[in-house]
Order: structure tokens, then sequence, then C-alpha cells
């Protein structure tokens, strides 16, 4: 299992049932939902309301290091050399974890700025 809390090895590739997909679509809930609160946070702290934006910010960051965990736990077990399926499902979640990343950094920025 590579969820964040389960440290070990992990199979990625793997027959129908195995769980790859569940794996693949929690990190994407994961990501998605901190994507949501980056974007959410950057119209309150537009709006004036920066500790509204803050708290946003804070709740996305949980959330998006929960689905970075996951990540990192299948980039660690591909450099140990298990194999591992590149199909669709697989670069969605690589191109949700990069957007909810570059919101992120927005989000901070529009917070800090709003705050001058």
């Amino acid at each position: 299992d590579v969820r964040a809390n389960n440290p070990g090895t992990y199979l990625i590739h793997g027959v129908t049932g195995s769980g790859k997909t569940e794996v693949y679509m929690e990190l994407i809930a994961y990501v998605g939902s901190a994507k949501s609160c980056f974007i959410e946070a950057i119209d309150e702290a537009l709006d004036g309301n920066t500790e509204e934006a803050q708290q946003l910010l804070e709740e996305g960051k949980e959330s998006f290091n929960q689905g970075h965990a996951i990540h990192l736990k299948m980039l660690q077990a591909m450099a140990s050399g298990e194999a591992m399926e590149t199909d669709l499902l697989t670069i969605h979640a690589q191109c949700q974890l990069m957007s909810a990343e570059d919101f992120m950094i927005l989000c901070e920025k529009v917070i800090r700025r709003m705050r001058k």
C-alpha cells in the first residue's frame, strides 16, 4: 500500500484488483482538494480577507502534503526497482499534483501581496 502512513515496498504495476487505481485516485483526490482550497484562498485574498485566505492556504497545504507523500512513496518504489505502468491515470495524477503546486505558489504570492 503506497499510502503516506504505511512504509514499505510497493507494487504499483498490478493486475485488475491490485489496488493501483485506488492509490492514483487517492492521490488525485488529495491534490484536487488542495487545489480547490488554493483557488478559494486566492479569491478570499483578492477580496481583502487575508486571514480567511491564510486558513484556506493552510488547509490546502495539509491536503497537498498527503498527496505528495503518496507520490513520494511511488517515486521511492520506482527508484528501488519496482515496476510501474505509465498510463493515462498515472499521467493525470502527476499533472494534478503539479497543477496544485503551481496554485499553492501563486496563492502564497497573492496573500503576501494583498497584506501589503
